[in-house]
């Protein structure tokens, strides 16, 4: 008997991986080596990532909405997309906004997004994703350094940076500081003019709340999170969390009903859960390197590593059982039914 059923776990598992049959799906993927966005079929510890979704033209690059509707897509000439997708189907609308852009952040909810370019400039897009607006260019050139954090309010009204100098072992102390700080936060504002500094902390990952102007900010070199309330007017501090258990964080994100606050630290593997007053903490490690907190369909669960080396990585944020789980994202699916909790 328990050689049948692995036999019909494996061979169920393995057709769901090849997309013939339709059964739970936990939301989508972007894969980077097929070029595509691909579902991810079943249930948490018995999942795995389905066929390609043919959007009609191969993607360069690709961020996931929260929702799990759509996609906001970069084809390989550049140009950039809605790709819309139900069921099996996806279909790509093209929207003006400006070619090729160096990074793509989507807001809490997926109503807006914030593109951003090397040669100096941010641009907003509003509507999403069924009527998209797209704003002019927003030059940047008066953030004293490369942003390594951007986020934008669900609204689409407020654009953040965070900028987190590292530390370099050849350079010279100064005498004195420097008169602009090479990191910190800062408010850009969309009229052009000069970004506003409102913290120096040093910013590793920033998100919103949705449907607010409130942001969580991540420090690694503090070891904290901080909430910061109202961020382009008072920017007042509500709370800062700082726990042994969670050292070097660089990725943050708040649960769409606004009860939850998330953090994880790609260098110590580390996902941690929060309650929204930033009490009450429950640590999980990962044999990962999790980097992001892209919500699935399920409630609680977050993709939290792109799909690598054939596997991707997904938190389950339940409190009584935090877990973390793998996918696998290969050609083979003869173990996505096994799930590794809690590791």
């Amino acid at each position: 008997m328990a050689k049948g059923i692995t036999a019909f776990l494996l061979a169920s598992t393995a057709a769901f991986a090849q997309g013939t049959l339709t059964g739970p799906s936990l939301g989508l993927i972007f894969d980077p080596a097929a070029q595509a966005i691909r579902p991810i079929l079943g249930v948490p510890g018995a999942a795995s990532v389905g066929s390609p979704l043919d959007a009609g033209f191969p993607i360069a690059a690709a961020v996931i909405s929260p929702t799990q509707s759509y996609a906001l897509a970069v084809s390989a000439a550049g140009s950039v997309y809605v790709v819309s997708v139900s069921g099996s189907t996806a279909s790509a609308q093209a929207i003006g906004a400006a070619s090729s852009p160096d990074r793509m952040v989507l807001s809490a909810s997926g109503s807006a997004a914030v593109l951003y370019y090397k040669s100096g400039s941010v641009q907003i897009l509003t509507g999403l994703p069924g009527a998209p607006q797209t704003g002019s260019p927003i030059g940047i050139s008066g953030l004293p350094n490369t942003p390594g954090a951007l986020a934008v309010s669900d609204d689409g009204a407020v654009i953040i940076a965070g900028l987190n100098e590292p530390p370099s072992p050849n350079r010279p102390k100064q005498a004195r500081p420097r008169a602009v700080p090479l990191n910190g936060l800062y408010v850009i504002p969309q009229d052009g003019s000069a970004p506003e500094r409102v913290s120096p902390l040093r910013v590793s990952a920033l998100a919103f709340f949705a449907n607010s102007h409130d942001a969580l900010v991540a420090d690694s070199v503090a070891n904290s999170i901080t909430l910061i309330r109202d961020i382009a007017g008072e920017a007042s501090v509500a709370w800062t969390f700082s726990n042994s258990g969670l050292q070097e964080p660089d990725a943050v994100a708040a649960s769409a009903d606004g009860s939850t606050v998330l953090a994880a630290s790609s260098k110590t593997g580390v996902l941690a859960r929060l309650d929204a007053s930033g009490a009450n903490p429950v640590f999980v490690p990962c044999k990962c390197a999790p980097s992001e907190f892209r919500p699935l369909t399920a409630p609680g669960i977050y993709q939290v590593t792109e799909a690598e080396s054939g596997l991707l990585w997904i938190f389950d944020s339940n409190p009584q059982n935090a877990r973390v789980l793998f996918v696998p994202a290969g050609v083979s699916a003869a173990m996505s039914a096994v799930g590794i909790p809690g590791r």
